[in-house]
C-alpha cells in the first residue's frame, strides 16, 4: 500500500512537472509603471531521509513542494529597489502532519543623495521549519520546528576626500522560535567603519559595532567590538577579504569576556561564468538561539560554474565545531552539497540537487545524519 502511495505521489508531481514544460516559451517580464515583474513559479519532488533531525526513531519521507514567488525591480538614475517574495507548500506523503506553507520576503533599496553621499536599506523576513544552509543548521538546537526571522539593515556613507568614505550602520535581528523551549531573541546593533583606499589593489578598514541581544523571556547580553581589515586583490580575478579585531562581552549571566574574531574569505572569478570562494570565521557570538556564548569556527567552500549555454552546476563543502561555554555542549558539522541546473526553454529551468550534513556532538541526542535529494523545474512569467 506504501508503494502505491508512493507511485500516486510520485505521479502527481510528474503530472504537475510536465504541465509546466509545456507553458509557451513567450513569456516574459511585465513593465508595471517604472518596475520589471515577473512571476516565478516551481514545482520540486524532495527525498529527505531524515526530517526530524533525529539521532534515532528517525522518519523519511516524500516531500512535493510547490512555489510561487513575485520579482519586482525598479532602476533609476540615482535610485533602485527590489522586492522578491516566496511562498511554498510543502506536502508530505508518509506524515501529513508535517505539511507546513513557508514565505520568504526580501526587500533592497539603494538611494545616491549626490556623488559624494549614498543610502542602502535592506530587510529579509523568513518563516520555515527547515534551516536553509549549513551555517543555518550549524549550532542549531536539535530537532524540528519553525521559526521566524527578520533582518533589518540600513547605512549610510559619504565620501570625505577620494581616498576615505565614513559609513553608519544600524541592524536588527529578530527570531522567534516554535515550542516552549525556546525563547525569542531580538538584536539590536549600531556601527561605524572608515575606509581608505591605499592603491587601486588595496582598501583598508576599521570599525566599530555595539551589539545587544534580548531574550524573551530570558537575560540580555551586549558586545563592543573593535575591527581592523582590508580587501586586496592580486590580480581582476582574485581578491582576499579579511578583518580581525576584539570582542568586549557581557554574557547572558554578567560575566565578562575579552575575546578576539578574525574572518577572511578568499574569492577566484576564474573567468565570467566559474567562481569559487574559500572562507573562514572564528568568534565568540551571543547565539540568536540559545541563552550562551558560542565559541566556533568554521570553514566553508563554494563553487559555481557555466558549463554551457544551457547547463550550470555548483558545489558547495562546509566544515564547522562550536561550544556553548555556560551548556558545556560541542557541536560539529560537517556538510557537502552538489547540484546542477538546465535551461530547458527560456524562461523554464530543470534543477537537480544533493545535499548531505553530519551534526555530532558530546550530547548524544543531538547529533544526526541527513541525506536530500531534490529535483524540480522552474518557470518565468
Amino acid at each position: 500500500m506504501i508503494e502505491v502511495l508512493r507511485m500516486s505521489h510520485l505521479k502527481s508531481a510528474a503530472i504537475i512537472i510536465l504541465s509546466v514544460l509545456f507553458i509557451p516559451g513567450a513569456c516574459s517580464a511585465t513593465q508595471v509603471g517604472a518596475f520589471d515583474l515577473k512571476v516565478l513559479g516551481s514545482v520540486y519532488e524532495t527525498y529527505d531521509d531524515n526530517i526530524t533531525y533525529a539521532q534515532t526513531n528517525i522518519k523519511d519521507d516524500w516531500i512535493t513542494n510547490a512555489k510561487i514567488g513575485l520579482l519586482a525591480k525598479y532602476e533609476g538614475k540615482t535610485e533602485s529597489l527590489e522586492f522578491l517574495g516566496n511562498v511554498v507548500h510543502h506536502d508530505y506523503m508518509d506524515n501529513s502532519n508535517f505539511n507546513n506553507t513557508s514565505e520568504d520576503l526580501s526587500l533592497s533599496a539603494k538611494k545616491e543623495f549626490s556623488p559624494y553621499e549614498r543610502a542602502i536599506l535592506s530587510d529579509t523576513f523568513t518563516h520555515a521549519e527547515e534551516p536553509s544552509s549549513f551555517e543555518d543548521e550549524f549550532g542549531r538546537t536539535s530537532g524540528r520546528y519553525s521559526y521566524y526571522r527578520n533582518r533589518f539593515n540600513i547605512a549610510f556613507s559619504k565620501d570625505l576626500s577620494k581616498e576615505f568614505t565614513l559609513i553608519g550602520r544600524y541592524l536588527n535581528d529578530y527570531d522567534a522560535y516554535s515550542g516552549s523551549g525556546h525563547s525569542d531573541s531580538f538584536q539590536n546593533r549600531i556601527g561605524f567603519e572608515g575606509d581608505y583606499i591605499i592603491s587601486s589593489h588595496t582598501t583598508v578598514f576599521g570599525a566599530y559595532d555595539f551589539y545587544q541581544r534580548e531574550f524573551d523571556p530570558g537575560s540580555s547580553a551586549t558586545t563592543n567590538s573593535l575591527s581592523v581589515g582590508a580587501r586586496q586583490y592580486f590580480s581582476s580575478q582574485l581578491f582576499l577579504d579579511a578583518n580581525t579585531g576584539v570582542d568586549f562581552i557581557k554574557s547572558y549571566n554578567n560575566k565578562d569576556y575579552t575575546k578576539p574574531h578574525f574572518t577572511a574569505s578568499l574569492t577566484d572569478d576564474f573567468d565570467e561564468t566559474t567562481r569559487l570562494t574559500l572562507a573562514y570565521d572564528k568568534r565568540y557570538y551571543t547565539n540568536s538561539s540559545t541563552q550562551d556564548l558560542f565559541n566556533y569556527w568554521q570553514t566553508s567552500l563554494k563553487f559555481t560554474r557555466r558549463v554551457s549555454a544551457r547547463l550550470g552546476a555548483s558545489a558547495s563543502g562546509f566544515y564547522g565545531k562550536g561550544t556553548y561555554e555556560a551548556f558545556n555542549i560541542t557541536d560539529t558539522l560537517k556538510g557537502a552539497s552538489a547540484g546542477l541546473s538546465y535551461d530547458i526553454k527560456e524562461n523554464i529551468k530543470g534543477t537537480l540537487s544533493y545535499s548531505y550534513s553530519k551534526t555530532t556532538s558530546n550530547i548524544a541526542s543531538r547529533g544526526y545524519d541527513r541525506n536530500v535529494v531534490s529535483t524540480g523545474v522552474t518557470v518565468e512569467f
